[in-house]
């Protein structure tokens, strides 16, 4: 196996396994036991995800021939179990954020096209 697609499995698994235990408390070593550990707490899509993600980390860990056919697929993978396991509320106060600023911005050019004449008079 090459060493940049090690190098990537293993930064992915890390990322994934720094996930589970900042967000879900998820207790253990490695990806497997973290996964064991707070199934019941995670999106049940997620579940499969992860133990394949783990799979492959496995072989890649320890068996020497290993080859990953499409390490695209896996990144895909690795990436929506990240979107996955964020926590909703962080979004949601992104989602709130942006609609409460373009809703001001918004306020604002409607109060001054409204009034733009009565401004324009006055300086």
């Amino acid at each position: 196996m090459d060493i940049d697609n090690k190098t990537l499995i293993a930064t992915r698994t890390h990322r994934l396994e720094w996930i589970l235990k900042e967000h879900y408390h998820a207790q253990g070593h490695g990806l497997v036991q973290l996964i064991s550990s707070c199934d019941k707490r995670l999106p049940h899509d997620m579940v499969d995800k992860l133990r394949l993600v783990a799979l492959i980390k496995h072989k890649m860990s320890h068996e020497k021939n290993f080859h990953i056919e499409d390490i695209n697929s896996f990144v895909c993978v690795c990436n929506e179990c990240e979107r996955g396991l964020q926590p909703r509320s962080t979004r949601m106060i992104w989602r709130f954020a942006f609609f409460l600023i373009f809703g001001v911005t918004a306020g604002a050019m409607w109060f001054y096209f409204a009034n733009w004449q009565y401004l324009a008079s006055r300086f």
